[in-house]
């Protein structure tokens, strides 16, 4: 790993498409390999939060998913809330156990 190693994650929404799952899990699931990559020295990351896939295709009025929308769009609203917390917390907590203590 190089010491300006981009890491990037983009993942979660497989977690709920189909309106089953926990997105407060992907969080966490989230949460445990950001710190692994952390405590193996990563330093710089670019996480994306997760968009409405609902206009997609496979949410058509035809489809055997067109009755989940609500939940999948709840449930987004909840993945991102909580990867926003989380990932602010995160930063909250390095500044004040690398600058401030």
């Amino acid at each position: 790993m190089g010491t300006e190693t981009l890491f990037t994650t983009w993942i979660g929404i497989n977690d709920f498409w189909d309106g089953k799952g926990d997105p407060v899990k992907s969080v966490t699931n989230i949460k445990t390999g950001l710190q692994k990559l952390i405590d193996k020295g990563g330093k710089f990351f670019l996480v994306f939060n997760a968009f409405d896939i609902t206009p997609s295709p496979a949410y058509g009025k035809s489809t055997e998913y067109h009755h989940v929308i609500p939940q999948v769009q709840q449930m987004t609203q909840t993945f991102n809330s909580e990867l926003y917390k989380m990932l602010f917390y995160k930063i909250a907590q390095y500044v004040y156990d690398q600058i401030l203590k």
